[in-house]
């Protein structure tokens, strides 16, 4: 793989390409975009041209793949050099797309609102809108029927261990900006925040004994199915978040309100991809994994997902 241009998306995706082995991926170098800086090292790979010696370059190397990363494309793509290149069986590609298609996530250091704009995805048409909503309706229903018999020993052990209430609500934002109540089995002590909001964190001493083994096979989550069945929630989609901690984010973290473009969901992209959100920065790594599946929206998606959250559940893998 070669680098064009000397921007900062490109040395990073040169350093998630070299903290991953296992991409078989060797990046021969980048050029410079005034070819002033030759010789100079950005992470190991270093500048070894410039960009007008592009075609020379990819001959001379046996490159394979062409990464686009200029500081400022205006004036200094070379649109005749990349053409010839495509044209004779060179990937060329943005940046973007090669961090996304390599990461299952979009970056969102130095995210364009132009390239969201014109790049492929984020299709939502009528047809998948109600495709999705079936899928949605009819496994909330047969889980409900699966899990039925074990409602009322899950209700029962957390009367016994800590009495009322048995469900916990909690005010999230939806699908458009709009909050609904998101509904679980409690499974922290009662008043657990009465210094005020304060996102969960890994072992946190608020949970009881009952609540860790519900968190661990998933179970307290069962009455979002509700949620579902009413259509505040998807089985699949971005977890919903507190008005709260929403408001927050959005002040600190760029496009975070376009998670809010679909319904949220049971699990998600993020929740198999990532481990448990605790903190900001936490935060903009799962918004990164949920814009990938807002670009790649579709109910085969939406199947895996929910195989890979099964097997989630059975290895106990990121519960809290």
């Amino acid at each position: 793989m070669l680098v064009i241009g000397t921007g900062e998306a490109g040395v990073s995706l040169v350093r998630h390409i070299l903290s991953h082995p296992e991409y078989n991926m060797k990046v021969v170098g980048f050029l410079d975009e005034r070819g002033q800086d030759i010789g100079k090292s950005l992470v190991n790979p270093r500048i070894i041209g410039a960009i007008s010696d592009v075609e020379e370059i990819v001959g001379r190397e046996k490159i394979d793949r062409v990464v686009l990363s200029l500081k400022e494309r205006r004036g200094s793509t070379p649109i005749r050099e990349l053409l010839n290149l495509k044209l004779a069986g060179i990937r060329v590609e943005d940046v973007h797309n090669c961090f996304e298609r390599l990461s299952g996530r979009i970056s969102l250091e130095h995210l364009s609102p132009s390239w969201l704009i014109l790049s492929d995805g984020f299709k939502k048409s009528t047809f998948l809108l109600v495709a999705k909503r079936a899928l949605d309706v009819l496994v909330s229903a047969i889980l409900l029927l699966l899990v039925s018999p074990l409602l009322p020993v899950v209700i029962l052990a957390i009367y016994i261990e800590s009495g009322r209430p048995i469900f916990f609500q909690q005010t999230r934002v939806g699908y458009r900006g709009c909050e609904f109540q998101l509904l679980k089995f409690r499974s922290m002590v009662q008043d657990a925040e009465k210094e005020g909001p304060q996102w969960a964190v890994h072992k946190d001493n608020r949970i009881t004994r009952v609540g860790g083994m519900l968190r661990k096979a998933r179970l307290d989550e069962i009455p979002q199915l509700f949620n579902v069945l009413r259509g505040e929630m998807s089985l699949v989609g971005p977890r919903p978040e507190r008005p709260i901690f929403c408001s927050m984010l959005e002040e600190k973290i760029p496009f975070f309100n376009l998670r809010h473009s679909i319904r949220p969901g049971l699990t998600g992209w993020a929740q198999v991809r990532f481990r448990y959100s605790s903190n900001l920065e936490d935060a903009k790594a799962k918004l990164e994994l949920d814009l990938f599946y807002l670009k790649n929206l579709s109910v085969m998606v939406d199947l895996a997902i929910l195989f890979e959250t099964v097997k989630v559940v059975l290895l106990g893998r990121g519960a809290h």
